[in-house]
């Protein structure tokens, strides 16, 4: 999913969820009408029915549950942690493995890449001693 359709989704969340709680639609005896603007809201709010953050109200409309949208938000939030935490955990490893690290000596490198380069001996043999 690029950016610009994640930013879409979000807007579109966060339309449905103003609109609820603007008609005071928090319970199911308060539920109200939903019309989705595009296919897009549609889906997003198929989804929130799914996951059961809007529900069906009881004379008809729908409600949000603040409760399971609390919960939902906060999975949402432990899973962008994590991804971050591996993330980080990943670029410290390209940047600690990295051949130019300190860790690393040019010169071990330097003469493996000397050694292939001329034609003396086959690639992997060591030289004479």
């Amino acid at each position: 999913m690029s950016s610009v359709q994640g930013a879409r989704l979000a807007r579109a969340r966060r339309e449905l969820i103003r609109h609820l709680r603007r008609e005071g639609a928090t319970t199911a005896a308060s539920a109200r009408p939903i019309e989705p603007a595009n296919s897009l809201e549609a889906s997003v709010l198929k989804r929130m029915l799914k996951r059961e953050v809007i529900r069906p109200g009881t004379k008809g409309g729908y409600w949000l549950d603040e409760e399971r949208y609390a919960e939902w938000k906060r999975q949402n939030m432990i899973l962008a942690i994590g991804l971050a935490l591996v993330m980080g955990g990943i670029f410290a490893c390209l940047a600690i493995y990295e051949p130019s690290h300190p860790r690393h000596h040019p010169a071990a490198a330097d003469s493996v890449t000397a050694d292939s380069v001329s034609g003396d001996r086959p690639a992997g043999e060591a030289p004479p001693p």
